[in-house]
This record gives structure tokens, C-alpha cells and sequence, in this order.
């Protein structure tokens, strides 16, 4: 099973990428949605390497689909 991870600002810009990403997943997948105005998950992405949102990570690996 592949875990999509989504991380976003909560903008309603970001909106568009995470109803895209949740309607694109197979359904076995598991599709946890990241806010970054919470510390822990700043830091998460951080250790991704996320440098903009809102940013798609597929078993660990940015995916180039969001600008």
C-alpha cells in the first residue's frame, strides 16, 4: 500500500491538490493530509526538503506535479 502524503498551508489555493490527490488515490492507499502551521509537521517537511505548498509525497518522494 502506498502512503500519499499532502502538504499544504491550508490556503484555499492548495485546495485544488488535495481534493485531486484524494480523488486520484487508490482507494487501499492511505492519504494523511499536513498543515504546516503545525511545528511537527513544519519540521516533517523539512526533512522532505519541501521548499513550496502545496507539495505531493509518495512513499517518501516528492512528486513533480504541483507548482
Amino acid at each position: 500500500m502506498a502512503k500519499i502524503e499532502v502538504f499544504t498551508a491550508g490556503y484555499p489555493l492548495c485546495d485544488d491538490a488535495v481534493v485531486a490527490t484524494r480523488k486520484g488515490a487508490n482507494p487501499n492507499c492511505e492519504v494523511p493530509i499536513y498543515y504546516l502551521d503545525e511545528p511537527e509537521i513544519a519540521d516533517k517537511s523539512r526533512n522532505y526538503g519541501i521548499t513550496h505548498v502545496p507539495t505531493v509525497v509518495v512513499n517518501g518522494h516528492i512528486v513533480d506535479c504541483c507548482p
